[in-house]
């Protein structure tokens, strides 16, 4: 019964819709307007640009043993409680996003649609990454395991907590059918993913070689 009338009322407020002038339904059916949102502060990293960057804040720590320094500078008058979190949440804007397509080619995994992917082009490029907190200093949070380039702009943050933020068995889907070395299914350690950081740098490295070969001509 419940069902129904769901259905029964589902079918009046179409009829209602549908009885609007069109340029009242236009109004309804039009996107949602512009959101306006204010960075709190600046993430401070060692990297400049997207090809050093690491892919995951988690990745951040495989190839560099605990993750690179970074730091947050926050803006304004804020009453920072952080004693005894070990991680955080930092909700950042992608601020170096290069727009964004329906279906992304992912480094492993074949082309995805993007809402299936971690891609930092999307079509609201909001980041978010789990980092290790280290110490507070007035407004300034010193982290490590950053995947951020400097100067992202930070928009909130939130503490880690384990309880109701960790799932470590919940399905990946599709990233569950890659290797374990590739991040996949049964990827106990980083080993394997800091190889194939170390393959992808090299691979980075030899097609920088190879345009500069072609402008040299």
């Amino acid at each position: 019964m419940p069902a129904r009338r769901s259905l029964f009322q589902s079918l009046v407020q179409h009829r209602r819709l549908s009885s609007l002038p069109p340029r009242a339904r236009r109004q309804l059916d039009a996107p949602f307007e512009p959101a306006v949102l204010a960075p709190i502060g600046v993430l401070r990293s060692p990297y400049p640009d997207r090809f050093g960057c690491p892919r995951q804040a988690v990745c951040a720590s495989a190839v560099e043993g605990e993750g690179a320094l970074a730091t947050v500078e926050l803006r304004g008058d804020w009453h920072l409680e952080a004693a005894g979190f070990e991680r955080i949440w930092l909700i950042t804007l992608l601020h170096r996003s290069r727009g964004w397509r329906p279906v992304v080619s992912p480094p492993r995994g074949g082309r995805r649609g993007v809402l299936a992917t971690r891609s930092p082009d999307r079509p609201t490029p909001l980041g978010l990454s789990s980092v290790r907190l280290l110490s507070v200093q007035h407004l300034t949070l010193r982290v490590r395991g950053v995947d951020l380039l400097d100067g992202t702009p930070v928009l909130d943050i939130k503490p880690y907590v384990p309880y109701c933020d960790s799932f470590p068995q919940a399905a990946a889907g599709w990233v569950d059918s890659l290797p374990p070395e590739e991040g996949g299914a049964g990827a106990a350690d980083f080993q394997g993913l800091r190889l194939n950081r170390q393959q992808e740098e090299r691979l980075r490295q030899a097609r920088t070689g190879e345009e500069e070969e072609r402008e040299r001509g």
